[in-house]
């Protein structure tokens, strides 16, 4: 469980809404601030109003892809935000594409839990 009065905030970006409220309640209960997205522009907007510490996106959405997004989010390098990419293709993951959209780290769909919670509290200490 996430302690300290710096709760890390964190953007999940899906269009599946049976995932997003899995995993939205998930992380809720480890302790961090979780807000929605369910799709690439609606998240780039919601980054606007409040930069999270961590964006998970899914690879896979209609209209903009994760990747797509990720290299929106991460265009200029002004922000310590972290972008982690979420997949269920083993071949998304690779260093190449992660490293193309510069992707902090991806995570493979179905979630480990106890994998991710571990992967979280080191990136976002």
């Amino acid at each position: 469980m996430v302690e300290g009065k710096d709760i890390p905030r964190v953007l999940v970006v899906d269009d599946e809404p049976t995932f997003t409220y899995m995993l939205k309640n998930r992380l809720r209960k480890e302790g961090y601030r979780v807000t929605v997205a369910r799709n690439g522009l609606e998240c780039l907007e919601k980054v606007k109003e409040e930069v999270p510490d961590l964006v998970l996106v899914d690879v896979m959405m209609p209209g903009m892809d994760g990747f797509e997004v990720c290299r929106r989010l991460k265009e200029g390098g002004s922000t310590n935000m972290k972008v982690a990419l979420l997949t269920t293709k083993d071949e998304y993951l690779t260093q190449e594409n992660l490293g193309a959209c510069r992707a902090d780290f991806g995570i493979k769909k179905p979630i480990r839990f106890n994998a991710l919670f571990k992967t979280l509290e080191e990136y976002l200490g």
